[in-house]
């Protein structure tokens, strides 16, 4: 969990301990909604926090957890493994974020950490079913490996997750190695690309059983969870995650555009500018989003903020060139629609 997440949910700490009971189950309900189960691993993980009061109050809240859902949760440390895939690869171990030192060979350097690095990763992005040696080994080197240099960076993976377990023996089995397939169970991880989807999930669902208003909170949470591209700094990942990560930004964009449409409906023009920039940095060709600021911004009078949406979305997508013909294009539909009403 970010540095961020983990702040986000203190928020929700006092309301976890609160001497009301309606205050706790209020709290429970919308901390469970938001994060699931993994609420727990984060509550727990913060019985570790430096701050003495935080530690106290995840173990309050651990204990108000317990009483509202009637589960049987262990006040303890949290000893499982987070893995941060949207953005820059982190992953935690116990409470001990892994450093560039951590994955590094003694004897292999930089190159050695990567490789270990892009390891994890695609065992991450295969998950229950696993990679081949072949697959595994094509998918850290990018193309030709030898023997040696795979057994010594599976050896070393193999080491940074017993190291940092702290002699735990619920994680000795998470790495599985049999029958040149090799396997990071699940069980023993979760990451925060399962928290993205099944918090845009939720909202798609509420917006399907309700309405759009009622499924924007959960948009947003979303739209939070989502740190960047999908194992954004791994190099090798570029030929074997084009897939996952186009699906994981184009639910990010749908957010995005989900959120900008209720803040236009709420005349909240400069909101929906604001949020249909964060959607074009991911996705300059996101035809959707570049739509809805052309058209908070008319609305809001900011004449050159439609006009440089529109010259950066012709750009993106190739429009820009002469003799190219824009009229089945949307956004350009949109632009000239705009400009009639403007004139």
């Amino acid at each position: 969990m970010s540095q961020s997440h983990m702040k986000a949910l203190q928020l929700y700490l006092p309301l976890l301990a609160h001497h009301q009971h309606a205050v706790r189950q209020q709290a429970c309900l919308i901390v469970l909604g938001t994060y699931g189960d993994r609420a727990l691993t984060y509550l727990r993980r913060m019985t570790d926090d430096s701050d003495y009061e935080v530690r106290q109050s995840a173990r309050l809240a651990l204990l108000a957890m317990t009483e509202m859902t009637n589960q049987a949760i262990k006040v303890q440390s949290f000893r499982g493994m987070y893995i941060e895939c949207l953005g820059r690869l982190r992953v935690y171990i116990g409470n001990h974020e892994i450093q560039h030192q951590d994955w590094a060979q003694s004897q292999s350097g930089r190159a050695g950490a990567q490789k270990v690095q892009a390891m994890l990763a695609y065992l991450v992005h295969c998950g229950r079913r696993g990679a081949h040696r072949a697959a595994l080994g094509a998918a850290a080197w990018g193309g030709v490996f030898s023997d040696n240099s795979f057994a010594r960076t599976l050896t070393s993976l193999q080491q940074v997750i017993t190291m940092y377990a702290n002699g735990s023996q619920d994680m000795e089995p998470a790495l599985v190695v049999e029958n040149d397939t090799c396997i990071l169970d699940p069980q023993y991880y979760h990451t925060d690309v399962q928290l993205f989807e099944r918090t845009f999930a939720q909202a798609t669902e509420i917006e399907r059983e309700q309405e759009l208003m009622q499924a924007v909170p959960m948009y947003w949470q979303a739209i939070q969870l989502y740190g960047g591209p999908y194992m954004a700094d791994i190099a090798s990942a570029r030929a074997w995650c084009r897939q996952r990560r186009d699906y994981l930004m184009n639910s990010f964009v749908i957010a995005t555009e989900r959120v900008a449409e209720q803040a236009f409906a709420a005349q909240q023009f400069h909101k929906c500018i604001d949020i249909c920039r964060v959607a074009i940095d991911a996705d300059p060709t996101a035809d959707e989003p570049v739509i809805w600021l052309m058209r908070a911004a008319a609305a809001a009078g900011q004449r050159p903020e439609l006009e440089y949406a529109y010259c950066n979305y012709l750009r993106a997508t190739g429009l820009d060139k002469q003799n190219i013909d824009r009229s089945q294009d949307m956004v350009a539909q949109v632009y000239k629609e705009l400009n009639g009403t403007n004139n």
